[in-house]
């Protein structure tokens, strides 16, 4: 990454495990082509989650699902990096897994479980 820093909070890589998606404290994550370990890029386009990022996962359907200090749970794009849906969760996630295709059970600070239709 030469001269800047980031420090990683998570990562999680794609299903086809050409992918790794790792998470920052600052509230972005990059991307890196794991074969190569070299960087391609960062996202989300032109935002930054408040808190950081603490949670990623890369679904089956083409998008990158964030979870944020913030309570933030947001859905993007892996062809683009833009924002799809994003929603607020009471605290901050603590855990997230999919239990099949189109389902997200999200756990938070809170002591609150979610179940998010993706």
């Amino acid at each position: 990454m030469g001269h800047v820093k980031r420090f990683f909070t998570c990562v999680t890589i794609d299903p086809t495990d050409s992918y790794a998606y790792c998470g920052t404290r600052t509230g972005d994550f990059v991307e890196v082509l794991i074969d190569k370990a070299t960087y391609k890029r960062s996202g989300p386009v032109n935002r930054v989650f408040v808190g950081g990022i603490q949670q990623l996962l890369s679904s089956p359907m083409k998008d990158i699902i964030v979870c944020a200090g913030d309570g933030t749970l947001a859905k993007i794009s892996k062809k683009t990096l833009q924002l799809q849906e994003e929603t607020r969760l009471q605290g901050a996630v603590k855990s997230m897994v999919t239990n099949d295709q189109d389902r997200l059970i999200v756990t938070s600070s809170k002591s609150i479980l979610y179940s998010v239709d993706l």
